[in-house]
């Protein structure tokens, strides 16, 4: 009981973010901190604030498995060491009742290799919602329908959300779509880190993500400017679709913007309760 005691108590001096993209990032980081030093360029880029006596550290990982493999590696073998992952970003919807600008605490993950089951899934436990509830995080200013729970499916590839929808069609979770959270919630598991998993919904459950996320990233799993041209040259009806998901991708990022600032502000010290535990195989 005494050691649990102190494990509460205990403060994570280096809190790391990961975002996968600039555009998730950038609204938190002007809402956070009007201070953020640039660490590295390369590999990854890397900013590093100061906040009372805790040290912020936000990685851009880049999109796809690859990439996030990449950026744990590259921030597990680092120094500073994490003493808490924040794993934040776009997801899509594939719950009704899911919508553009939701923001969502990550429960479960799945790891969809085939549209029969899934190999393997990730579970937190089950004190991370009061962590959230009682940091004040959970109902925010300016977020309209608070933070809900949910469970997110990692695809590998570009997944027709009418298939993905068909086989998440039995879960009573609330369910969306990303390509990098499991691979968190694995390093985790395995380092013992304790992990926070938040995503905005940036598109609704009956909209078709229209353009393949590999054919307009570069190789390290950065968005190539030349590349969505090039995409939009070869196909010009893209262009209200593209148009759509700006306005989408900018209100999830400012009500994620919210919810991260209310919790690292206030929640944060608690945030080393919980772990995530393995299922499935």
């Amino acid at each position: 009981m005494a050691q649990n005691q102190l494990l509460k108590s205990f403060k994570p001096q280096n809190v790391h973010l990961l975002a996968a993209l600039p555009q998730e990032y950038r609204a938190f980081q002007r809402l956070f901190h009007s201070r953020w030093h640039q660490r590295h360029k390369e590999p990854f880029r890397q900013f590093h604030c100061r906040k009372g006596r805790q040290d912020f550290y936000l990685t851009e990982t880049g999109m796809g498995q690859d990439a996030m493999l990449r950026a744990l590696q590259w921030i597990l073998s680092s120094t500073p060491h994490p003493d808490f992952l924040l794993s934040f970003g776009y997801a899509g919807s594939l719950s009704t009742d899911l919508h553009v600008g939701d923001v969502c605490l990550v429960v479960r993950v799945k790891n969809l290799e085939s549209l029969e089951k899934p190999s393997v899934e990730f579970r937190a436990e089950p004190e991370m919602k009061d962590i959230l509830r009682r940091s004040g995080a959970s109902q925010p200013l300016g977020v309209k329908h608070g933070v809900k729970t949910c469970t997110l499916v990692t695809v590998k590839t570009l997944t027709p959300k009418s298939m993905l929808s068909s086989w998440c069609g039995e879960e009573n979770d609330l369910m969306a779509v990303d390509m990098e959270s499991l691979h968190v919630a694995q390093a985790a598991h395995e380092t013992g880190l304790p992990l926070l998993i938040l995503r905005a919904i940036s598109d609704g459950h009956a909209e078709e993500i229209m353009l393949d996320p590999a054919s307009i990233a570069d190789s390290r799993g950065r968005l190539s400017p030349l590349s969505v041209l090039f995409e939009v040259a070869k196909k010009p009806s893209l262009v209200p679709f593209l148009i759509k998901s700006w306005k989408n991708s900018s209100l999830a990022s400012r009500a994620l913007a919210l919810v991260l600032t209310s919790f690292l502000d206030n929640g944060c010290p608690q945030a080393h309760e919980y772990g995530w535990s393995k299922g499935l195989e």
